[in-house]
């Protein structure tokens, strides 16, 4: 007895669909810093006004981004930046931030920067 042509075609498709999900959910990470090639970081070798204000300057609040009067978050000093800082986290952590649109690059080690100093409390120092 001959298989039904659409139960045929279905068993000649399920196989490439599903080895094409099995191979896109085995390359995920739970861990984006071990990803990206984030490293721990000593705390201490991270300064708000030496390390964080500088790029959030030259990235981040600059028109028609992180600046007062945009609808988004302002990142002109140290308690604005500081309460929002588990989402900043977040979204440069990911890649999400600065948006590619904006022609702005945050480099593996602002990043890295970035992280150590939100994770060791944010301080301002």
């Amino acid at each position: 007895m001959l298989a039904h042509p659409i139960i045929n075609t279905m068993s000649h498709i399920s196989v490439p669909v599903i080895l094409v999900i099995h191979l896109c959910s085995s390359c995920t990470h739970d861990n984006l810093e071990e990803y990206y090639g984030l490293e721990e970081c000593d705390p201490a070798e991270v300064a708000f006004n030496s390390d964080i204000k500088p790029v959030f300057t030259a990235k981040c609040a600059i028109s028609p981004c992180h600046i007062e009067g945009t609808g988004l978050p302002a990142f002109t000093d140290y308690e604005k930046i500081a309460a929002q800082a588990e989402m900043i986290r977040f979204q440069t952590s990911s890649g999400s931030m600065p948006p590619a649109s904006s022609g702005l690059v945050l480099t593996v080690e602002e990043v890295r920067k970035i992280a150590c100093w939100i994770d060791a409390g944010a301080q301002d120092n």
